[in-house]
């Protein structure tokens, strides 16, 4: 008899490579924004994003911060860690990022192995904290991937 009948696992940093798919949206739009022209230095924009990303994240977790706020107001706080000052500029920076980064289809290594070796044996099931919308678009990317 088996111990367990459902596995649950967590998409992001579990299954779906986060910080790959994230830095790989983050550069590109970088580029496009031209926020080299502006004085940031990539490397450094990275940075900041995941350490301000990691701070909203917990405030939201610990039910301290609304959704809206990671939305409207990441991308400008790490703008203006770099001196750049453009609002408009943030939510657009905001939508793309949004709009990119979960169409990124680089899972963790030994995913697809793992899942296939559990496939017959059990039940899974995948639970999040993130927005439905953004994780049903991580999920239908990732499928897409293995047609």
């Amino acid at each position: 008899m088996k111990k367990y009948k459902c596995i649950l696992f967590d998409l992001d940093h579990t299954l779906w490579d986060y910080e790959t798919n994230s830095r790989e949206a983050l550069s590109e739009l970088y580029r496009q924004f031209g926020l080299g022209g502006r004085g940031v230095r990539e490397p450094d924009f990275l940075q900041t994003f995941y350490v301000i990303n990691n701070e909203l994240w917990d405030l939201y977790d610990r039910g301290l911060l609304h959704r809206d706020v990671i939305r409207n107001e990441r991308f400008h706080r790490i703008l203006m860690a770099h001196g750049v000052d453009d609002y408009p500029m943030s939510l657009q920076f905001s939508h793309a990022y949004l709009e990119n980064s979960p169409k990124k289809k680089s899972l963790m290594d030994g995913c697809l192995e793992t899942l296939d070796y559990l496939l017959p044996k059990y039940s899974m099931v995948i639970v999040t904290n993130g927005f439905d919308e953004i994780q049903s678009t991580k999920l239908r990317s990732f499928a897409s991937a293995q047609s």
